[in-house]
């Protein structure tokens, strides 16, 4: 589900959840393994290979960061569609779909709202507030 408010330079975040399994039971080193497994996978594929590929052992959520800019580059050239060249793999947070869903309802609910976090999120990733360790998209937007 998208947020309504990507760029050319957004990511896209996928949520895998495994349907026996809760997401709080899932401890951070099972996710972490877990996460592994998928790299392992992923590298086997032709479209991806490891070295574009990095786990972040966040001890709040672990993550895959996958990036095709690389190695989808032939496809891309030949295309005319705008490809989303970064993802990230997560395991253990829902909430990040649950606040796409949230950003998606406001933008469809009032365009103003997707005017005013358009122009707030442009003039945060320019003034560098909204990068690794500081915001996130999400917070600054809803702040």
């Amino acid at each position: 589900m998208s947020n309504g408010l990507g760029t050319s330079d957004s990511d896209m975040d996928f949520f895998i959840k495994f349907t026996n399994l809760k997401t709080d039971v899932l401890d951070y080193h099972t996710s972490l393994m877990t996460l592994h497994i998928i790299e392992k996978i992923l590298a086997g594929d032709e479209f991806v290979s490891s070295k574009f590929t990095t786990i972040i052992q966040s001890r709040r959520c672990p993550i895959i960061k996958l990036d095709f800019k690389e190695c989808c580059s032939s496809k891309a050239r030949n295309s005319r569609k705008t490809v989303f060249t970064k993802c990230d793999i997560s395991l253990k947070s829902i909430f990040g779909v649950y606040n796409s869903q949230l950003l998606n309802f406001f933008t469809k609910y009032d365009r103003r709202f997707f005017e005013m976090a358009m122009i707030l999120k442009y003039w945060a990733k320019n003034n560098n507030l909204i990068a690794p360790h500081k915001f996130s998209t999400y917070a600054f937007t809803m702040y």
